[in-house]
C-alpha cells in the first residue's frame, strides 16, 4: 500500500506500481472506502459464507445479539432467526425476495 500513496517520482513518468499492488488496488480502494461506512454492511456467497465485511458490521458480528459469523459463515443467533436467515437466503438465490426498496427494475 505504501507504493500506492509514493507520489515523489524521480522523472515525470506516472509510476511503475509493482503487479501486485495494481492487481490488489481495486480491492484494498474497496475496503477502505466501507470500512468508512457507518451502518455495517456484509457481502455474502450464495452458501452464507461472509465474502466482506465492515467495521461496523464486524463488531455486530463479534457481539452475536442477532447474526453472528464463524468460519466465515453467517449465522443467526436464534433458532427462529436461523429460519428467517435461510428462507431470505433461499428467497434471494430464487429471485422471490421482495423488493422492499423499489431497487429491482422488472424488464
Amino acid at each position: 500500500m505504501n507504493t500506492l500513496l509514493d507520489t515523489t517520482f524521480s522523472d515525470r513518468r506516472a509510476p511503475q506500481l509493482p503487479v501486485k499492488a495494481a492487481a490488489d488496488f481495486p480491492n484494498d480502494m474497496l475496503c477502505m472506502l466501507i470500512d468508512e461506512l457507518a451502518h455495517g454492511l456484509v457481502v455474502l456467497g450464495a452458501d452464507a459464507r461472509v465474502l466482506l465485511c465492515n467495521h461496523a458490521a464486524r463488531r455486530e458480528l463479534e457481539r452475536c445479539r442477532v447474526l453472528g459469523e464463524r468460519d466465515h459463515l453467517l449465522y443467526a443467533c436464534t433458532r427462529d432467526g436461523g429460519k428467517k436467515l435461510r428462507a431470505a437466503l433461499v428467497a434471494i438465490q430464487n429471485g422471490t425476495a421482495p423488493d422492499t426498496f423499489g431497487w429491482t427494475r422488472r424488464v
